[in-house]
């Protein structure tokens, strides 16, 4: 069981982070497995990976399945643990905190990113998340 997966975090270009229960983080090329290699152009379709029950498999679409223990063979293993990946989530900044770090309005903050100054992390409804770097950047 500890080489169940516990996160999965889909990146560009048809890889992804894979999170096991023994603390191990591997890098996967999505390429490399044929279970999926039929699909690698269906953007859609491989945005649907998840965790499967139990950390056993990850899973796309409900129908398709990689083995957990074949991702822990053929991953690449990276120097990085899931609290280092927790604890980089503390430079994403929402809206509100982001205009109290630069002492100003949602105006404001609206206008920079509209003036191209502050890049939107990922665009909400409720508000945006930015980096904190990229916030930093931009106090007077």
């Amino acid at each position: 069981m500890n080489r169940n997966l516990v996160d999965f975090v889909l990146l560009d270009n048809n890889e992804g982070l894979c999170f096991f229960a023994d603390d191990t983080v591997k890098k996967i090329f999505l390429s490399d497995f044929e279970e999926v290699s039929d699909f690698i152009s269906n953007h859609s379709f491989i945005r649907t990976g998840q965790i499967g029950c139990g950390g056993y498999y990850l899973t796309f679409n409900d129908s398709v399945d990689i083995p957990a223990e074949k991702i822990y063979k053929l991953g690449m293993t990276i120097p990085l643990k899931r609290d280092d990946f927790i604890t980089f989530l503390d430079n994403i900044l929402d809206t509100s905190e982001s205009c109290k770090l630069l002492n100003c309005s949602r105006q404001n903050l609206s206008y920079l990113v509209k003036q191209k100054q502050l890049t939107v992390a990922k665009p909400n409804v409720s508000g945006n998340l930015f980096m904190k770097g990229d916030v930093l950047r931009n106090q007077w």
